[in-house]
């Protein structure tokens, strides 16, 4: 559990925390809901290594969650520039579509990671295409039956 990582991590000797340490901190944060504890640890973890490569997508995780879409964007941008098949970075362009209300290439994002990544970036995607699914057999079936309940207003007025 997260709680036992954030203990298992607080037990790593100070002079042992590198730039993946930060990154695993801050990912546990992230987990935790405890975002600015999150961008605390991703600071340090791009103090040490500018040019680590799952950092910057967990900082965009974190702008994502505060709401903070188009920062988000711009350093996703970036990240996809210097590492564009990082599953990190997919998955991170997988959250920001979904803030956009971007179904379409959230779906692809995750799809993309999958086919890269580990079995729980493919268990993920599975969830989130089911998710999607949902999402948009919902949103036709509400936009439908709104179409009709105005077609059906005009008609009798």
């Amino acid at each position: 559990n997260a709680t036992g990582a954030i203990k298992t991590l607080g037990d790593v000797p100070t002079d042992a925390r590198n730039a993946d340490y930060y990154t695993q901190l801050a990912a546990t944060n992230l987990y935790r809901g405890e975002t600015k504890r999150a961008r605390g640890a991703l600071d340090q973890a791009l103090k040490q290594q500018p040019d680590h490569p799952q950092a910057p997508a967990l900082r965009a995780t974190t702008l994502i969650a505060t709401g903070d879409i188009d920062q988000a964007g711009q350093l996703l941008d970036r990240a996809a520039t210097s590492a564009p098949r990082d599953t990190s970075v997919l998955i991170a362009r997988s959250y920001l579509a979904q803030a956009r209300f971007d179904l379409p290439s959230a779906l692809a994002s995750a799809e993309e990671a999958a086919a890269l990544g580990s079995a729980f970036v493919r268990v993920l995607s599975r969830a989130c295409r089911s998710s999607f699914s949902t999402h948009c057999t919902q949103r036709r079936t509400t936009t439908a039956s709104a179409t009709s309940t105005t077609t059906a207003r005009a008609t009798s007025q």
